[in-house]
């Protein structure tokens, strides 16, 4: 969840810098800020469409294909892509809060 209340969809709570540009286009050097510390304003400013090529992580998926400008997701654009689907779809999501 970022400061302002906003729900997004995201495997670590912070910035992970194996997949995450900031809005100049360099690499984050180190795990960033906590996705709760940011407004949903300033987490769109980071890019996550692709894997750092240099980072070890990059290596373990080499089958990724790139898509520069996707940012953090929020969970209303997941909800709204799953309605606009004409099928079934079915979530398994898993909650991350740190006290």
């Amino acid at each position: 969840m970022t400061r302002d209340g906003v729900l997004v969809l995201s495997h670590d709570p912070y910035l992970n810098p194996a997949l995450t540009r900031d809005a100049s286009g360099a690499w984050l050097t180190q795990a960033s800020a906590n996705i709760h510390s940011l407004d949903l304003a300033q987490l769109q400013r980071y890019d996550v469409g692709r894997l750092n090529p240099a980072h070890a992580y990059a290596r373990n998926w080499p089958q990724q294909v790139p898509a520069d400008g996707e940012r953090v997701p929020t969970f209303d654009e997941l909800v709204a892509l799953v309605r606009a689907r004409n099928t079934t779809v079915r979530l398994n999501i898993e909650t991350k809060i740190t006290p």
